[in-house]
């Protein structure tokens, strides 16, 4: 069935995040604020993926679950989305959602549907991980279906302290179609604000 389609896929997005995640070489700094430090690093995609890691004094647990509750919100508030909606929720508690940016001059936004669920992998360990569901999703007029191959979100205590967060986040999109390279780094830099914003909200909103 549908949930099962899209758990298979989570499953293999999940097992090649968490390799980009602990492979340590390649990635470049973009950006760093002192508790917050981004990465970019080049793919097969023709495309940048990020990585972030910030430390922060709130409950990794809370800050999982705030999180996952209002990421859609953040996509408006701190990326390129002009819309984030959730479609419909799964009775595990996973989420469909349909993600469309903003258009850029002659160049068409991206629309996508994608899972998002929330897995507690061990008592020190959550993880939120979005990927483009493989079911089929008509398209909007005028848009170009991209492909969020993995936006996976680590939430973790720091030190053995529960109350302190040790965040880190890896995202790899496929935008498809013709981007001109100017946009392609734009874009970049876009998806990693996204994540430090959501920072903030977190120590803002806890």
């Amino acid at each position: 069935d549908e949930l099962e389609q899209m758990l298979e896929k989570a499953g293999e997005a999940f097992g090649t995040a968490t390799e980009m995640l602990e492979d340590v070489t390649g990635w470049e700094e973009i950006n760093s604020t002192g508790e917050i430090t981004t990465y970019k690093k080049p793919t097969e995609y023709g495309y940048n993926a990020i990585k972030l890691e910030a430390f922060f004094d709130k409950p990794f647990k809370a800050a999982a679950d705030y999180a996952y509750q209002h990421l859609h919100e953040w996509e408006v508030v701190h990326s390129d989305m002009a819309s984030s909606t959730i479609e419909k929720t799964f009775n595990d508690g996973s989420m469909l959602r349909k993600d469309v940016t903003k258009p850029h001059g002659p160049v068409s936004a991206r629309e996508g549907h994608n899972y998002v669920s929330k897995q507690e992998l061990d008592e020190n360990t959550i993880s939120i991980l979005a990927t483009s569901s493989p079911q089929e999703h008509p398209v909007s007029e005028g848009n170009v279906k991209g492909d969020l191959k993995f936006s996976l979100q680590m939430f973790m205590p720091v030190g053995g302290d529960p109350n302190k967060t040790h965040y880190q986040v890896v995202e790899c999109i496929d935008p498809k179609g013709n981007i001109p390279n100017m946009l392609i780094n734009q874009i970049v830099v876009d998806r990693a604000k996204l994540y430090e914003g959501g920072v903030s909200e977190l120590k803002k909103n806890l």
